[in-house]
């Protein structure tokens, strides 16, 4: 059986009724082969069903069989058509179904296709978005802290405003260094320390007592008082230094005397025009000083609960230094507030240096004091009768008492006249204007 590669049905048969009958006395040498011995049977065959349940000891000889079941089918994944392998059905083994998985295995790998993406409903529209970032600002802008309001001193400038009056006092500063300068001969310093809003009791308690306080008319477009304030031991230095001293402060304060006081009072005279100049750009002031006064408490400018603005200065006289202030009441500056602002600010420069600077040159000059002369005549001599010129020596001129006098202004000729007397002085009437391209040079 050996040499043969296929059998026949007899034998067969005879092997399957040797398997069948293994406990009978009498067993076929030939139906019992051993492991070592037994060879395969052909692949295509198979045990019946009833052999595979009596078989159990002989166990690996179906293994070999079944080998076949282990191989992969040589088609494609993606092919539908049912594989099968294994023993034919005429010989009672089993279908086994060798294809591609069911339908839900497919279902499964859909995920993996090349190119597939899963939706993600989690991520929210651009509009959506939006308006949450929207909604979280308005949250952390309504959760800030607040600032507590004191009803009993209400804000009456706005930050702008103070900046911009800042800015104008800064100005006032610099041309204040260079009036005291001038006036004490000394090296003076003016700063703005700060621009503040309060009430007029908080800033009456704040000055000391004696002091230095002018009440001044604001005047021009603006209607009511103000105080200009000057620590006492600064105005003191000042008064020394007009009077020849070195301006040295004294280390106790003191009220002014009458002759200090009339002093210190055309300083700050001095002081006050410089402030209508720092203003001009806004609003006309022309102030003028009222009272003179040493007791804060004299000097009921305002209601104690009105609100004022202070600016305050750092001043350095020398070696002396001290601070000095402008208290002005809300009502006196509450009709110019809108103006108050950087924009004005600026256009209003603007606007005085295109159209204002003609007129104020025009009116400087105007003010400017030039030498008028009148020139009774002229002549030649010789160095000779120069050098012999004595009192009561006539020089007989090249002019007649008919011919008009040559009037020079700013040595150059502008105008001819006529000589005369008014209440007893000397005069000349001017006759004849004389142009540039008319000038005459008489010999």
């Amino acid at each position: 059986m050996a040499d043969n590669s296929v059998m026949s049905q007899n034998e067969i048969d005879e092997l399957l009724s040797a398997l069948a009958g293994g406990g009978s006395e009498t067993p076929a040498p030939a139906a019992t082969p051993t492991p070592q011995t037994q060879q395969a049977p052909p692949p295509l065959l198979q045990a019946s069903p009833q052999a595979q349940q009596q078989q159990t000891p002989q166990q690996p000889q179906f293994q070999q069989f079944q080998q076949p079941q282990q191989q992969a089918p040589q088609f494609a994944p993606q092919q539908q058509m049912p594989q099968f392998s294994g023993m034919p059905q005429q010989f009672g083994g089993p279908p086994q179904f060798m294809g591609p998985p069911p339908q839900q295995s497919q279902f499964f790998q859909m995920p993996m296709q090349p190119g597939f993406m899963a939706p993600q409903p989690e991520q929210a529209p651009a509009a959506s978005t939006a308006s949450q970032v929207l909604a979280k600002a308005k949250l952390e802008k309504s959760t800030k802290k607040t600032k507590p309001y004191d009803f009993r001193r209400p804000d009456k400038f706005v930050k702008e405003q103070l900046r911009t009056i800042n800015k104008i006092h800064e100005n006032f500063s610099r041309t204040v260094t260079t009036s005291l300068s001038t006036m004490l001969r000394t090296m003076v310093s003016v700063q703005v320390i700060s621009v503040d809003q309060i009430t007029y009791e908080e800033y009456i308690r704040s000055v000391p007592n004696p002091s230095v306080i002018s009440v001044f008319d604001v005047g021009g477009d603006l209607k009511g008082n103000a105080v200009f304030e000057i620590n006492p031991s600064l105005a003191l230095a000042m008064i020394d230094r007009l009077f020849g001293g070195t301006g040295k402060a004294l280390s106790k304060s003191r009220p002014l005397t009458a002759i200090e006081e009339n002093v210190i009072k055309k300083i700050i005279a001095r002081l006050l025009n410089d402030l209508t100049e720092a203003w001009q750009q806004f609003v006309s002031i022309e102030p003028k000083i009222e009272l003179m006064e040493s007791n804060p408490q004299f000097t009921q400018i305002a209601p104690p609960t009105a609100m004022v603005l202070l600016i305050t200065f750092e001043v350095r006289v020398h070696d002396t230094e001290g601070t000095s202030n402008i208290c002005f009441p809300h009502i006196v500056l509450e009709p110019i507030l809108e103006k108050l602002n950087v924009q004005f600010l600026y256009s209003s420069i603007n606007k005085i240096e295109s159209e204002g600077n003609a007129s104020k040159l025009e009116e400087s000059l105007k003010k400017a004091k030039i030498p008028l002369v009148v020139e009774l005549g002229r002549t030649e001599i010789s160095v000779n009768d120069f050098l012999g010129l004595n009192v009561n020596d006539v020089i007989v001129l090249r002019k007649s008492t008919s011919d008009l006098l040559d009037v020079h202004a700013g040595g150059r000729l502008k105008f001819k006249g006529n000589p005369g007397l008014v209440d007893s002085k000397l005069a000349v009437a001017i006759a004849q204007v004389v142009r540039e391209n008319e000038e005459e040079v008489g010999l």
